[in-house]
């Protein structure tokens, strides 16, 4: 699309501040008087929301009167007893790159923020898979500008924080630009959102990340929240953490002294160096090289048969552990790659990785003790010296000293190739043997853990507060997949808990349907992700909120799926639709409106909204992964016909009537194929018929 001018402004103004300065901070005031503290939300580089309200907050010499400008709009205060002063400043149109000015009258304390601009600010909460950063991505270059530099998009990361106590203020955090320097980190569902609303809009874009990985929606819901759902009050009422004697009783002989002092991931080194010595010394001895335990003439006959692609855990107590593992499995080359060099894509490898191509080490991801590699995708050269006529082994050596270990995959991304053919390697023998077992390693017990209901909420949300944010994209649920028939009421409470504490009581709130994960099924009654999904639907309806479909563009063998971009792309469509009045798009997919049974029970006729110009296959012919049950309850798969904003669905043989009808009722239903115009999946859905077979 044509750039603005104001897209052209930002991109001169970016490109001075490449090359530029730290923040001005100019404080002169009289010995014993304090300086001006602003939130680190308010700080160089930031993105403001345009035409709302503006807060600013932070602290002043006590009592004395602040002064607060920002292109010209001007707000005063007076500072409280604490020091603590608060702000809002008339809403603006977008536009910059301003300064934010704010002055202690009473002092002469001067702070100045240069590079401001107005914009669209949107949080981005959940867990893992909404914190997956752009390093992660395998189809990303970061260091090129095309994909990753966009002077208009600026991201904030919320530090991790678990402290006994709602903070008014961020310890931490900085703007940054989407430069190719900066991104790796950036939130990739995140950054695909932005990017496209900044191609729709023409203005600056500013995403908050407050997320966590493994984390359940509980935690970030505020107390007062919490207490207003009667199973979750009577355990807050009779929750012992962070009170109970026994909790600090010598404590400091667990914990170092001043860890209320450090951020979550210094903590965490500092106790990952105190009790990783002995570990060291024990996977720092590489046996399996030693012995030879990669090459063709180690003896296997007594190692393991293992499920690859897969975690350590999916093949039986012996093997669910933690420490080093060897892998092995057999190929023979094709005569049409004789004598060429090859290279190896052996999928994600959970933790750390050496590899070997019969017994000679073709490459090796990682150190000891480095978690940030868990989920890249190895590819390694393998010179045809290398490999010989025949029978070739395979063996990966695989250390995970904490949590779960694995090849992972997927199985796609499993094989040899000269370019052009390939050796897949998922649908192999694979052979396993433990060379270090250290026994099941957890997480680091902390005084106080990310998994306390409401914990998150007043670390990682309230000193957000009252911040203008447009609204929240939000990527959770995997780990309430244990629990799923409260989720429903969880979200629902989460989202009226957000918007009453934002002061923004019809802030959008987009949520992802889960990907699909595991082995693909077409029906499953007792998923428990179906069961999530299906809370995640009712509760956008419940709370007048779109949300983004993700169950076709999942990973079988990857929890974290690489489809971010069309993640962030899909929440961009809901949010151009119900915050920016965006008629031109469905903004999500098609979701069931209505059914009419008949009378008989040997039809059902589907009505749908957000199907755009109609309801359409996604290939082939024939809709899949419709499934009907009748008076025993048992599930039968069934056919479509679908027109216009309708799927009907006729009795199949075997079924006295439909009494029940769903699609896309599994963990991972990715041949489900119903989308809208828009070419955006349906919704995955169960409902029930009142009829009775006379």
């Amino acid at each position: 699309m044509k750039r603005s001018r104001m897209a052209a402004l930002f991109a001169a103004a970016a490109g001075m501040l490449l090359t530029a300065c730290a923040s001005i901070e100019k404080n002169d005031p009289a010995d014993g008087q304090r300086g001006i503290t602003l939130s680190p939300l308010f700080s160089e580089h930031a993105v403001l929301q345009r035409n709302m309200p503006l807060p600013v907050w932070g602290y002043a010499e006590p009592g004395s009167k602040v002064a607060v400008e920002l292109n010209g709009s001007k707000a005063e205060t007076l500072a409280n007893t604490e020091g603590y002063f608060i702000v809002r400043l008339p809403a603006q149109e977008a536009g910059g790159p301003f300064e934010l000015r704010i002055a202690d009258m009473d002092t002469g304390a001067v702070k100045v923020v240069p590079d401001v601009w107005l914009g669209e600010v949107w949080l981005a909460g959940g867990q893992s898979n909404m914190a997956y950063p752009v390093g992660s991505m395998r189809d990303v270059d970061l260091t090129s500008p095309a994909q990753t530099l966009r002077p208009q998009v600026r991201y904030f990361r919320v530090p991790l924080l678990t402290e006994p106590g709602e903070l008014r203020m961020l310890p931490g955090g900085e703007w940054k630009l989407a430069t190719p320097e900066s991104i790796a980190e950036c939130s990739a569902v995140g950054y695909y959102f932005a990017r496209k609303l900044n191609d729709e809009l023409d203005v600056p874009v500013g995403i908050i990340h407050s997320n966590w990985g493994g984390t359940m929606a509980e935690g970030w819901i505020s107390r007062r929240g919490l207490m207003t759902m009667p199973e979750k009050r009577s355990a807050l009422l009779s929750d012992k953490a962070l009170n109970a004697p026994e909790w600090w009783r010598n404590y400091e002989a667990k914990f170092v002294h001043d860890w209320l002092l450090d951020d979550h991931r210094e903590l965490g080194k500092r106790f990952e160096a105190a009790r990783t010595a002995e570990q060291r010394a024990i996977l720092s001895d590489n046996v399996g090289e030693r012995e030879n335990w990669g090459g063709a003439e180690i003896d296997a006959s007594a190692w393991t048969e293992v499920k690859i692609p897969g975690y350590w855990s999916e093949n039986g107590d012996a093997l669910n552990t933690n420490g080093s593992m060897w892998f092995r499995t057999e190929f023979e080359i094709p005569e049409a790659m004789a004598g060429h060099d090859l290279k190896l894509h052996i999928g994600a490898i959970d933790k750390i990785d050496e590899t070997y191509v019969n017994g000679v080490k073709v490459g090796a991801t990682g150190e000891l003790f480095n978690e940030k590699v868990w989920d890249l995708n190895r590819v390694y050269e393998v010179p045809a010296a290398v490999l010989k006529s025949g029978v070739n082994v395979l063996a990966v050596r695989n250390i995970s000293h904490i949590y779960g270990g694995g090849l992972t995959g997927p199985a796609a991304e499993m094989y040899f190739t000269d370019g052009q053919e390939k050796i897949p390697l998922s649908d192999r023998r694979w052979l396993g043997r433990i060379e270090h077992n250290l026994g099941k390693v957890g997480g680091i017990d902390y005084p106080a853990s990310m998994y306390i209901n409401g914990i998150l909420y007043q670390n990682m949300i309230a000193p957000l507060l009252p911040t203008a944010v447009r609204g929240v994209i939000w990527y959770q649920g995997e780990s309430n997949a244990g629990n799923p028939w409260n989720y429903c009421d969880l979200m629902k409470t989460l989202i009226n808990d957000w918007r009453y504490n934002f002061e923004s009581p019809d802030m959008a709130f987009l949520q992802v349907q889960l990907a699909g994960y595991g082995p693909v099924k077409d029906f499953d009654d007792n998923s428990s992700w179906a069961l999530i999904r299906d809370a995640q639907r009712q509760s956008a309806v419940d709370t007048g909120n779109l949300l983004a479909t993700a169950h076709d563009i999942g990973e079988e063998n990857d929890i974290h799926p690489q489809h971010k971009a069309d993640v962030g792309e899909r929440l961009a469509e809901c949010a151009l639709r119900q915050s920016y009045g965006r008629e031109s798009t469905t903004g999500m997919g098609p979701t069931l409106n209505s059914a009419d049974w008949g009378a008989d029970g040997s039809w059902v006729t589907l009505r749908f909204v957000n199907v755009g110009t109609g309801l359409r296959l996604r290939g082939g012919d024939t809709v899949k992964t419709i499934y009907v049950s009748g008076q025993s309850g048992e599930f039968v798969e069934a056919s479509g016909t679908l027109s216009g904003d309708s799927l009907t669905v006729t009795l199949p043989s075997g079924v006295d009537m439909i009494k029940e009808v769903c699609y896309g009722w599994s963990n991972n239903p990715a041949n489900a194929n119903i989308e809208n115009s828009d070419g955006l999946p349906m919704v995955p859905f169960k409902v029930k018929s009142q009829l009775k077979k006379e």
